[in-house]
């Protein structure tokens, strides 16, 4: 018995409801240790070394007694979202069929998890929420089972309390969430923890007595059977964490792979009389049309394929994005044989978007973009306390939003160049978190800028604080090589002469073709490569009205002036949006904020990431500035938000930035369907 409750007593400390939480014990009455090797600052939270699977609804046997009967609640069918997404349609249990069975004192009673829409036995009218369909349907129970006076006791309600069966319905319909984990080294992290039980636990100072001999020589038999009892349950369970480890980080296969590219960029780069099949395939593809016709209100002349080839060769559609999953594979093949032709495809493509879990796409892309990515910009769920009206689940606990994002940034650690840059979009719900995290792997000495921007236009209420208006963006080098550019904003236009006071430099400049010596004791305040470059915008000036004396002692009529129209901004950020609402996306980052975050952290031909990649903006403003560029999203708006934006960006979006930068359209990318852990799991094959 006393071995058996050592073992009982060392692993409940660390077992819940299905994962091994790593809560090191200090002692049999103290509280809890934390790894700790002398740093000034240490970060811990309480899943540091775990995995995070997903948060999910979690469902358990459920039966009670009463009386003489046992009642089983058994839960048929279930429906999940994968990943960390946010169901679109609210969920609820609700009968199923058989409804019930009854036999020898039993009674099964038989439900369902999921949309209500559909049901295979139909609910009560609307408005439905837990407690009316409860109601509805102990209500249904008690007519099914009128036939069954052995099962009368079940309906029996009083003044005070509800019948057994409304309340034991009532516990088991309540939502409930769970947290999943993989512990990446349980079979160390409890064979260290048994070490410190045995020593501080199992033995005592007291059976170190001489004159007792027999209590050291019991204590330490105890210690021997529970050391080698629990070290082979351990071994057990690390072989099965061990074996969900390896499913997590197996390589996912890609599923599906799509190709898209503006016609006029597969002309440019194909042979003529390719591109003019290409045009008379395109002009009879029913499907390619209808998206055009839907998307960009292409005149699609049906199956009237010489007006619809006619259309297609008018300078207009010049940028019409063909999609290749609406194309035969032998055509598809072909086409990026074509592409190949001149350069690999690789350097062709401008972006890779990846629909994808984002741990275990930038898992997928370590060894080809390692060291590759020059800026990575996410936007993660921020950790609210309600999930409000958002894609992705936010109500997480700390430690689980946490681990999250760690698991997720140490895995886009590698893919990040030496002189690139990271920059995680927060506000106060995580901020604190998301700075210890950045500096514990990146370095408190890369720590380069909290940047503010807006949080949002809309008008806020707030009782009980002020209004939140802003957000932060934290931004982290890889190391000291990476340098930020310059970021500019207008001012209201001045000139000012081009004069520099701390030290004399007699060498002169030539200003609009003319020769110019700065006066006595002064410089000029530019370079002549940087004069040059402000006159051939317009921004430098004779001035006639002014004069000087020049440091050879001549009078020099006209003074030259700076054009001064703009400032350089620092770490406030106010003067831009920070959302916008054009794709009916919740969260949709402005493409204003992404312009400023990729041109001050990377030049054109650089790659950009984001996997967070919400509503595309990143990858849409990439495409625009030239840069090429990663998005990795999970949702299913992959391919009703994301896919359409970008190939409208290919098309020659006109919205946001694009009248800024001059932006034309044209473009070629391709996009990925990855396998998910779900899949892996449900496509196991176990043989005994």
């Amino acid at each position: 018995a006393e071995i058996y409750n050592h073992l009982i007593r060392f692993f409940s400390r660390y077992y819940q409801q299905g994962d091994f939480v790593p809560l090191r014990r200090f002692g049999k009455n103290a509280k809890y240790v934390i790894p700790y090797n002398g740093e000034e600052f240490n970060y811990y939270w309480i899943n540091q070394g775990q995995y995070y699977v997903k948060s999910s609804e979690f469902f358990s046997k459920y039966s009670f007694t009463l009386g003489a009967l046992t009642v089983h609640f058994r839960l048929l069918a279930a429906q999940l979202e994968p990943g960390n997404l946010k169901s679109p349609e609210k969920k609820y249990t609700w009968l199923a069929p058989p409804i019930y069975q009854f036999e020898n004192g039993e009674v099964s009673i038989f439900f369902s998890y999921g949309p209500l829409a559909g049901a295979a036995i139909a609910p009560p009218d609307p408005p439905h929420n837990r407690q009316t369909l409860n109601r509805a349907m102990w209500t249904l129970l008690r007519e099914k089972m009128a036939a069954q006076p052995a099962l009368a006791p079940l309906f029996q309600e009083s003044q005070k309390s509800p019948s057994p069966l409304e309340a034991h319905l009532a516990k088991f319909t309540r939502r409930r969430n769970r947290d999943f984990f993989i512990h990446k080294d349980l079979q160390g992290f409890l064979s260290e923890e048994l070490k410190f039980y045995l020593k501080n636990e199992l033995l005592d100072s007291a059976d170190l007595d001489p004159h007792h001999p027999e209590h050291l020589a019991a204590a330490l038999s105890a210690a021997q059977v529970v050391r080698e009892t629990a070290g082979q349950i351990i071994a057990l369970l690390a072989q099965l964490e061990n074996f969900q480890q390896k499913l997590w980080e197996k390589k996912s296969f890609v599923l599906k792979t799509g190709y898209v590219i503006s016609l006029a960029t597969l002309r440019d780069n194909c042979e003529k009389d390719f591109f003019a099949e290409v045009l008379h395939t395109c002009a009879g593809n029913a499907a390619q049309l209808a998206e055009w016709a839907d998307t960009l209100k292409f005149p699609s002349h049906g199956s009237d394929e010489d007006a619809n080839l006619k259309e297609l060769q008018r300078r207009k559609w010049a940028q019409l994005p063909l999609d290749s999953a609406h194309f035969p594979a032998a055509f598809t093949a072909r086409l990026l044989a074509q592409l190949g032709r001149r350069q690999a495809l690789d350097d062709l493509l401008d972006g890779v978007l990846l629909h994808s879990e984002n741990w275990h796409a930038l898992n997928l892309l370590q060894e080809k973009y390692r060291e590759r990515i020059r800026t990575i910009y996410i936007d993660p769920p921020f950790n609210k306390e309600q999930e409000a009206d958002y894609f992705y689940k936010v109500g997480y606990k700390d430690a689980t939003w946490n681990t999250l994002l760690e698991n997720r940034i140490s895995a886009a650690l590698p893919l990040l160049a030496q002189d690139g840059s990271m920059l995680v979009r927060c506000d106060y719900n995580g901020s604190m978190y998301v700075r210890m995290l950045l500096d514990q792997h990146f370095g408190k000495e890369n720590f380069r800028n909290e940047i503010i921007i807006n949080r949002t236009l809309a008008k806020q209420r707030v009782a009980r604080q002020f209004t939140v208006q802003t957000e932060s963006l934290f931004l982290y080098a890889r190391s000291e090589q990476f340098l930020p550019g310059e970021v500019e904003r207008p001012t209201a236009p001045q000139w000012h002469p081009l004069l520099h006071f701390p030290r004399a430099d007699e060498r002169p400049r030539i200003l609009l073709g003319q020769t110019f010596y700065p006066p006595r004791n002064r410089r000029w305040a530019l370079s002549q490569e940087r004069i040059d470059q402000f006159a051939e915008r317009g921004k430098i000036r004779i001035n006639p009205e002014g004069g000087y004396t020049d440091c050879r002692g001549q009078e020099i009529s006209g003074m030259p002036e700076l054009l001064y129209d703009v400032e350089l901004v620092g770490n406030e950020w106010l003067d831009i949006p920070g959302y916008a609402q054009r794709h009916q996306f919740p969260t949709e980052n402005a493409e204003a904020l992404l312009r400023r975050v990729i041109e001050s952290t990377s030049a054109p031909g650089d790659w950009v990431m984001d996997f967070f990649l919400g509503s595309g903006t990143t990858t849409a403003a990439a495409q625009k500035l030239g840069r090429k560029w990663i998005g990795i999203e999970m949702g299913d708006h992959f391919f009703s938000v994301i896919l359409p934006r970008m190939k409208k960006v290919l098309f020659g979006d006109a919205s946001e930035i694009s009248r800024a930068v001059s932006w034309q359209g044209g473009g070629f990318f391709k996009y990925h369907t990855l396998e998910q852990y779900e899949d892996v799991l449900e496509n196991l094959e176990f043989t005994l």
